[in-house]
């Protein structure tokens, strides 16, 4: 199973170096939101992130995206106090398709993401441990074209993570907002 998702993987990345530039490239900078939902429980996780977008041709554009949204907590067991901190460091390939034209106005896509997940517990009680999950899911999102090389951008997403162990996928939805230079 993992090995079709990693294929795809690589089949997405391995796109972005054979794509013929189309003189629109879009660097972003922004927040996010990352909430992680399984057996009626949901996580919310606050971070930041990057965006290189290239467009591909008049109406699409291929991008990819890096965030990291940490979460920590102080837990006590009764006897204990202790810190759990979790980071969640995601690189996401994604496919874009824009009805009015690329890198302007409403989208919606595609991507494909890897999750590199880092667990760290300080305090009475210590340990440290790191897991990898693949994922996939559905965007959209609106983005304004604010001066001449300016954009803001609003998005968000929602799919699946496919964790190692064999338990129930993963629900996953994020928010983002970007600004971003074009060159």
């Amino acid at each position: 199973m993992y090995t079709i998702k990693t294929t795809m993987l690589f089949a997405l990345l391995l796109g972005f170096t054979q794509i013929q530039a189309q003189n629109v490239n879009i660097i972003k900078l922004g927040g996010s939101l990352l909430g992680l939902s399984s057996d009626g429980e949901s996580e919310t996780y606050l971070g930041g992130g990057l965006s290189i977008e290239h467009q591909i041709n008049t109406k699409s554009s291929l991008v990819l995206n890096a965030n990291l949204n940490t979460k920590e907590e102080s837990l006590s067991d009764g006897v204990n106090k202790y810190s759990f901190r979790l980071n969640v460091t995601t690189i996401e390939p994604e496919f874009r398709y824009y009805p009015k034209a690329a890198t302007d106005g409403f989208y919606v896509g595609g991507a494909v993401a890897l999750h590199l997940l880092n667990y760290k517990i300080t305090g009475a009680v210590t340990g440290d441990d790191s897991d990898t999950e693949f994922g996939a899911g559905l965007t959209t999102g609106y983005q304004f074209l604010l001066a001449k090389s300016l954009h803001l951008q609003i998005g968000g997403g929602a799919g699946l993570i496919f964790p190692k162990e064999d338990t129930d996928a993963i629900f996953r939805y994020n928010f983002n907002l970007m600004l971003g230079y074009q060159f």
